[in-house]
């Protein structure tokens, strides 16, 4: 603008043929009003789509043009309680001199956040990570982990001997090696804790917040417990509870196999087994859980879940996306709106092979879904969720993005951070990192050669900027960042 205040422009007409020229004046008036009402555009518009998101947090968001200008919204989902807005507004002057405004907004849902229990990480993640290394390791002994829940910087590890191990990492420096020094929660009967998911909880009367864990028990009753760990080391424990529903798990393996919290329920499965293996507990009163409706058959383990609420035509649904171990149709989406009712299928995708589904991740309005090894195929896919309404019940519309990422192995663990995935499973050296930004056109994997993860990897998660894995390796728990 200043450039061109100072100097004699000299332009072609429409046609091309002749001369014409406007005084450094002028120009800068008419650029100055220009760009002035492309940042009210700009403006106006961001704050419109801020107005949708509230309403809706998964509104569709499309592009809008005014007049000259046209303003194309890009969101990117860093977590399922953030979304980074960057609203690109661009127009013309005279003479097809093309001009921009761009305004970028992080947007925080707190609904969200609270259904999750407070975990839901709140910052948006370093998009390098081109030299992953471990910031710090710990060590506990006696005991294999097999999985991970990471809350606030607070690391809480299940193992094979029933174990809540507990280390927090709030205070950790770079190279920091210690061992837990917590004395952690252990199952009365010293049975194997197969999945854990530790959530916040608000006391309505006294207003404090308390901290309980959810944990999945590999006994074929009593197959769910609440863990009060809000003070680690002093431990106090809901009675144990049996998966009933009306048709109770039982035959081979009717074990606690995986919990998720959302908005005063936990969803409990088992694994493939006779009778149902889906059940939903209601733990308003977290120490006093309560099984209700009659549960749900689904014909397969479900290794992983992820449950949501959505807002369609003004109705709010509750919708479950399992990954499970059927050989078609391996991932199921359920309507499980009245916990009341038994939960209905909306819909499957059929990953194409007999592979099982082993992880799932939904960010915003898109679906991961991890799987066992394919030859010849991805084992990381990715969806676009659509959702819609056919009477009084919701729809759900899947669309494939890209054709993935070749791992080479199974993905067993997986989380997404903004335009990163972090993968791993159980076998040596399979940790790795995928850059997700462009998955229509590729999803390249981060270098993560300078790393030697030597041992099988049990189980990972995220917390910006850290990403913690426990393994059986020397240093149990280590706790990765992206140096510079």
């Amino acid at each position: 603008m200043f450039l061109s205040a100072s100097i004699m422009l000299a332009f072609s007409d429409s046609t091309f043929t002749k001369k014409v020229s406007l005084d450094n004046g002028q120009t800068a008036s008419l650029d100055v009003r220009l760009d002035s009402n492309g940042l009210l555009r700009a403006q106006s518009n961001t704050g419109n789509v801020i107005a949708s998101l509230r309403a809706n947090w998964n509104a569709v968001i499309n592009p809008n043009i005014i007049d000259i200008y046209q303003n194309t919204p890009t969101i990117v989902n860093s977590s399922p309680c953030i979304k980074v807005l960057t609203d690109v507004t661009t127009w013309n002057t005279l003479y097809n001199r093309g001009r921009s405004m761009t305004i970028t907004s992080a947007l925080g849902d707190i609904n969200t956040a609270k259904a999750l229990g407070g975990d839901c990480d709140v910052f948006t993640p370093q998009e390098s990570w081109k030299v992953p290394k471990v910031f710090s390791g710990h060590d506990f002994v006696g005991s294999k982990p097999i999985g991970i829940d990471v809350l606030h910087r607070i690391a809480y590890i299940i193992d094979t001997k029933g174990n809540i191990q507990i280390f927090d990492t709030s205070n950790d420096i770079l190279g920091a090696n210690g061992n837990f020094t917590i004395t952690p929660y252990t199952d009365a009967a010293n049975i194997q804790l197969n999945d854990i998911d530790v959530a916040e909880w608000k006391d309505p009367s006294a207003g404090g917040i308390k901290r309980y864990a959810y944990v999945a028990r590999n006994e074929t009753t009593n197959q769910f417990q609440v863990i009060d760990v809000t003070t680690p080391g002093t431990y106090t424990t809901s009675a144990p509870k049996t998966l009933t529903g009306s048709t109770p798990p039982s035959g081979s393996f009717p074990q606690g196999w995986r919990v998720f919290y959302y908005d005063n329920y936990v969803y409990v499965t088992a694994r493939e087994t006779t009778g149902f293996e889906f059940h939903t507990f209601n733990v308003t009163t977290p120490l006093s859980p309560v099984e209700v409706g009659p549960g749900y058959e689904v014909n397969g383990t479900v290794n992983d879940l992820v449950v949501t609420k959505v807002t369609i035509n003004g109705t709010i649904y509750k919708i479950a996306f399992l990954a499970t171990s059927r050989s078609s149709k391996e991932v199921a989406i359920v309507n499980v709106t009245n916990p009341a009712l038994a939960p209905t299928l909306i819909t499957t995708i059929d990953l194409g092979t007999t592979n099982n589904a082993l992880s799932i991740q939904l960010i915003g309005n898109t679906l991961y879904v991890g799987r066992q090894k394919t030859t010849g195929g991805t084992e990381l896919l990715i969806y676009n969720v659509i959702y819609g309404q056919s009477g009084a019940s919701p729809t759900v519309a899947l669309t494939q993005i890209g054709t993935g990422a070749e791992l080479n192995t199974d993905a067993t663990n997986l989380r997404i951070a903004g335009t990163l995935a972090f993968t791993a499973n159980p076998s040596p050296n399979e940790f790795s990192i995928w850059n997700i930004r462009t998955p229509i056109l590729s999803i390249p994997r981060v270098d993560t050669t300078p790393l030697n993860v030597s041992n099988k990897v049990f189980g990972l998660d995220y917390e910006a900027p850290y990403i913690y894995i426990v393994s059986q390796a020397n240093k149990a728990l280590q706790v990765l960042y992206s140096a510079p």
